[in-house]
């Protein structure tokens, strides 16, 4: 890259008309130098590299005005720290003579917080030397904040996936587990052994719970949907803290929003909400105050809120519960909603893992801002009733016509499963056949069709999974009930069969109590 003379270096200086050219076409390059959208400056490679140029966007990235720059080097401009890392980038433009892409950096400390992408070249004179610098400065902040949300949102979907199937091998496990247990407590005598079965039921109930807390983070948790209104949710949730809080934490409510029904899960949407605010109460270990606030908001493709540009279009209640704590390390904030994370001594880093879960399940977003020693703020935004998309299916029991047989097909991957099922059903006196995947179900069908009026079919298997089962079976059995057992709830295929003519849904895991609950309410007349 040639060096520009200035103009009274010139030998021989245009006159008349070729003045006037070369006088436009030095105004339309500073004309352009001064309106790209680029911060555009020039040092002086042989001395100290100073400033010999910086343009009015330059200006607008950094905050820094043109007399501040110009006939100063970076140590006067920006302090030691960042002047050594800009010295070292010129010094390797001047020692290779090729250009160099500084890369991402950001800038802080010089009235603004931005992230700067920046690439330097080297500018010669006639003589091949370098003596100057050109450096162009590219504002990159909003591309780094969507590729940190979409590497974000990625990362959390492979939680999601990651925490769903742990959940799913969970729920399988503690069906078997409860369900025996409970069939033992009907056989055996003597107060030890009672006691140690009921810890081997309150563990494993406990153990559901955190289950029901994964399914929430992978959004894979059962859900109901009706009109829900958050301020009443809200008014509960302040009442339930105030009851059980120190004195000394303050609750505040502050509801701007006019309207804030929405559609979703109650009791999923309180212990979201809950969370939250037992989260903040515990940031408060000398005290302080909580705000609980909604908002009306508008949000379209050209303006939607920092760090939710995921939300569709449409009318929205922000939800924020902020408290005046300790605050949370930005280092740590990235990963708060992650399951398992905490900083706490106790406790099992699911809450906000399960907050996440269900207000994503609820076609939300929810981000948080926090300062160590100032406090924390999570804002939540749920799309408005009358905005709000269409959820899955809520299933209604009903009576199907009775099948041919009476004997139960039980169908499911996991040998304890299938085994609980069995001897709770073979000791109702009901005939009880098994398979291993929806293959070997359709063979032991063939064999017996005349025997089997009932199959409990799981919707996630190898070789041939539940909703493949479910049509091949509805087509060669039309008359055949079909009730669907899993350990997620309800998704897309579920909600496929259930529309089909699956007769319901049971979620894993399921006591022998509610299984038989559900078997002889369905039972055909007649039957013993």
């Amino acid at each position: 890259m040639s060096k520009v003379r200035p103009q009274e270096e010139e030998q021989n200086p245009p006159t008349g008309a070729a003045e006037e050219v070369l006088h436009r076409q030095r105004r339309l390059l500073q004309n352009l130098l001064e309106n790209i959208p680029i911060g555009v400056y020039v040092k002086d490679a042989s001395a100290g590299f100073r400033y010999l140029l910086w343009n009015a966007w330059a200006e607008r990235l950094t905050g820094v005005i043109r007399g501040e720059v110009v006939g100063r080097t970076d140590e006067d401009v920006f302090g030691c720290e960042l002047a050594d890392k800009f010295r070292q980038s010129d010094e390797e433009v001047v020692r290779t003579g090729k250009v160099l892409d500084v890369g991402q950096e950001p800038l802080l400390g010089v009235g603004r917080d931005r992230v700067i992408h920046t690439i330097k070249a080297p500018i010669r004179d006639d003589l091949g030397r370098i003596t100057q610098i050109l450096g162009l400065m590219e504002d990159v902040t909003v591309k780094k904040k969507l590729e940190e949300e979409v590497h974000h949102a990625d990362k959390m979907r492979a939680l999601g996936q990651l925490a769903g199937g742990m959940a799913h091998d969970l729920n399988n496990q503690l069906s078997a587990v409860l369900g025996y247990a409970d069939l033992l407590q009907a056989e055996v005598e003597g107060d030890l052994a009672e006691e140690y079965l009921r810890w081997i039921t309150t563990g494993s109930r406990r153990s559901i719970e955190l289950v029901q807390q994964l399914l929430a983070f992978s959004r894979r948790e059962k859900q109901i949907s009706a009109p829900v209104d958050l301020h009443q949710v809200l008014a509960e949730v302040k009442s339930i803290l105030e009851r059980t809080s120190d004195k000394k934490v303050v609750m505040r409510e502050e509801f701007h929003a006019p309207r804030a029904v929405i559609l979703g899960d109650v009791s999923q949407i309180r212990n979201a909400v809950l969370n939250l605010a037992l989260n903040a109460r515990d940031a408060l270990p000398s005290g302080g105050e909580i705000l609980l606030r909604t908002e009306h908001l508008e949000i379209s493709e050209e303006a939607s809120p920092p760090g939710v540009s995921d939300l569709v279009p449409g009318e929205y209640v922000l939800l924020e519960v902020r408290d005046s704590g300790v605050g949370i390390p930005r280092e740590l904030q990235s990963r708060i909603f992650e399951p398992f994370f905490t900083t706490r001594k106790s406790g099992s880093g699911l809450g906000l893992a399960a907050v996440y879960g269900t207000v994503k399940a609820h076609r939300g977003a929810i981000e948080v801002s926090s300062t160590p020693g100032k406090g924390s703020s999570f804002q939540v935004y749920f799309p408005l009733l009358g905005d709000a998309l269409e959820v899955g299916t809520k299933v209604v029991p009903f009576d199907p016509e009775p099948g041919e047989g009476r004997g139960i097909l039980v169908v499911d991957d996991e040998e304890g499963v299938r085994q609980l099922l069995l001897r709770i059903l073979e000791g109702q006196g009901y005939p009880v056949f098994c398979a291993v995947n929806g293959l070997a179900a359709l063979d032991v069908l063939a064999e017996r069709p005349e025997e089997i009026g009932l199959v409990i079919l799981d919707m996630n298997m190898p070789v041939m999974g539940g909703e493949e089962t479910f049509f091949r079976l509805r087509a060669a059995y039309p008359s055949l009930r079909i009730l669907i057992l899993s350990g997620y709830s309800p998704g897309d295929a579920a909600t496929r069969v259930l529309q089909a003519g699956a007769m319901g849904y049971i979620q894993k895991p399921i006591s022998p109590g509610e299984l038989l609950r559900w078997v002889t309410r369905r039972k055909q007349p007649g039957d013993s």
